[in-house]
């Protein structure tokens, strides 16, 4: 059987405008980054990540919807801002919360 679910995505490097960002261990540098959520692990279109929270359709019958991947979560960092940040570690931490529709 299938279910709704709703999930948002949520980063302590997340500004105002809801871009997210890696940052370098002294904060003094960031490299942004953008997530792109899909209801499908094979498929689907991918709707870029922001405030809203985003819906999806799970199996609630099966542990771990049956052992099958059913949504897709993507990250992407430029290839025009990895050539121009500065050379160091970056890092963030994502929070996915998701609930029952």
């Amino acid at each position: 059987s299938a279910a709704t679910y709703g999930i948002t995505l949520s980063s302590a490097n997340q500004n105002a405008t809801s871009n997210f960002n890696l940052v370098n261990p002294t904060a003094t540098a960031t490299l942004p980054y953008s997530l792109q959520f899909a209801d499908s692990a094979t498929g689907g279109t991918l709707t870029t990540v922001g405030t809203t929270t985003l819906s999806g359709v799970g199996n609630n019958q099966l542990p771990g919807c049956g052992g099958v991947d059913n949504a897709r979560l993507t990250v992407t960092v430029l290839s025009t801002s990895l050539q121009t940040a500065p050379t160091d570690t970056y890092a963030d931490t994502i929070t996915m919360v998701v609930v029952p529709q």
